[in-house]
Order: structure tokens, then C-alpha cells, then sequence
């Protein structure tokens, strides 16, 4: 089961958004502010949105899922004040890639 999830950046959002720095690409336009949503959401001022669905199990072993269930405090609490968004655009090269390609991406 995948879960929708939306991105909503702007001049209003729950976290300030710091530095962004374009890898591969134009990158995103410059904003303030970032809102996530666990459901399609609906664009009202916003500067950019990236949707897609929470599927980052797809990445891991299933000792690094054990792993990373037992360390990972959940979202939205007091303490959590940084993050890191990595947007990638899954094209049909990227599809077409092996397993350990992809993977050997992200590890980079």
C-alpha cells in the first residue's frame, strides 16, 4: 500500500525551508515555507508542490528496515526542526535501471 503525500511550498508552511541546491537540473524555485499532507492537496498560493506516494521501503534491506523502525521517532514532534527533501522525478530511464542502480543513487 502506497500513501499520497504532498509537498506544498510557499510563503505560509509548517517548516522554514534553508538552503536548496539543485543536484541534476534547474532545481525548484526559491520559497519560505513547506507543508506536507498525507493526501492529495490543492494548490493556493503555493510556489511549488511535488506530489508522489511514501514508498522510500521499496530502497531498503529488510535489516535496515528493522533498523530504521527502531530509531525513527515519528513526525511532527517538538524537537524535530531539520530535514532533508531529496525531489527526484522518476522518468522511464530511471524505471529501466536496475535495482542497484537506483539504489547506488541514493547512496551517492
Amino acid at each position: 500500500m502506497v500513501d499520497p503525500v504532498t509537498f506544498s511550498a510557499g510563503a505560509q508552511g509548517d517548516w522554514e525551508i534553508g538552503p536548496m541546491v539543485a543536484v541534476i537540473g534547474g532545481g525548484l524555485p526559491p520559497a519560505r515555507r513547506l507543508s506536507m499532507f498525507e493526501s492529495p492537496a490543492t494548490s493556493h498560493g503555493q510556489t511549488w508542490q511535488l506530489r508522489g506516494v511514501i514508498s522510500n521501503a521499496r530502497y531498503a534491506t529488510a535489516t535496515e528496515l528493522k533498523q530504521l523502525a527502531a530509531v525513527s521517532p515519528p513526525l511532527g514532534r517538538p524537537e524535530a526542526t531539520l530535514a532533508a527533501l531529496i525531489p527526484i522525478r522518476k522518468s522511464e530511464t530511471w524505471w529501466s535501471m536496475g535495482q542497484d542502480e537506483r539504489r547506488a543513487i541514493f547512496e551517492d
